[in-house]
């Protein structure tokens, strides 16, 4: 989830087992916080994020190579009113 500046304070203290508010890769401000099932909390700045995601596809694409599968992802797009 993308940190909005104006709700920056009210996350972190929502979020219970942080010890830090700075990208556990390089210490930068983190905007990204991300909650995957088993590992607890990670939070990333945008450069490590985009970083991440771009290594995610391409393990994912290697993945479906090897297996000779593919992995369909499903995403939604909502467009957003106007002044929102």
């Amino acid at each position: 989830m993308y940190i909005r500046p104006e709700n920056r304070e009210l996350i972190f203290k929502g979020t219970p087992g942080l010890e830090r508010e700075t990208c556990m890769e390089c210490g930068k401000e983190a905007v990204i916080i991300w909650e995957p099932a088993e590992w607890g909390v990670i939070l990333l700045c945008g450069e490590c994020a985009q970083t991440i995601g771009v290594q995610l596809l391409k393990d994912v694409r290697s993945y479906e190579m090897d297996n000779h599968l593919s992995v369909k992802i499903q995403s939604q797009t909502t467009p957003r009113a106007p002044g929102q």
